[in-house]
């Protein structure tokens, strides 16, 4: 027999934008907008989806003393993925809480990062630290992805000859 994955079409257009600019010999900054329009016949779980617009910006700093660091901001609008019909028919026959069904709609998050570092050693050393999502802005990215929440990480960079 043979195999179909499915019937229809998936058509998904963009474009991008970015803009990098030098403000200061220590200060870089960046922009990007991002735009994608999915237009389909394809139905139920196999529905291809994602946000409409993604916008990022940020500053990176180099300072001569060898400090360093970075602000970047990400904004993903909302967006709407195929869930698959068999968490409601689980639902329906009481093996998960109905709360368990995850919404097919994702609501729009805003992600701040802010990392800070040090380089010694003539720069072949770094200590830094990061905080990924540094007002915790608690959200999912995907229906049945994990709650992101902050994370603070730190780390030593050795540069090997």
């Amino acid at each position: 027999s043979a195999f179909s994955n499915t019937s229809g079409v998936a058509d998904i257009r963009g474009f991008e934008v970015s803009l990098e600019f030098l403000a200061a010999p220590w200060l870089r900054g960046f922009a990007n907008y991002s735009y994608q329009d999915t237009k389909q016949s394809i139905t139920g779980s196999l529905r291809r989806g994602g946000p409409t617009s993604t916008i990022n910006g940020g500053f990176n700093l180099n300072f001569d003393n060898g400090l360093n660091g970075n602000l970047v901001v990400h904004y993903v609008g909302d967006a709407t993925y195929p869930v698959s019909p068999e968490f409601a028919q689980f639902s329906g026959l009481g093996l998960i809480p109905p709360s368990a069904v995850p919404d097919e709609r994702v609501p729009s998050y805003t992600l701040v990062n802010l990392r800070g570092g040090y380089w010694f050693w003539n720069k072949q050393a770094e200590l830094a630290i990061s905080v990924f999502n540094t007002f915790n802005d608690r959200h999912r990215e995907a229906p049945v992805g994990d709650i992101i929440k902050s994370r603070v990480m730190g780390w030593l960079t050795l540069r090997l000859p």
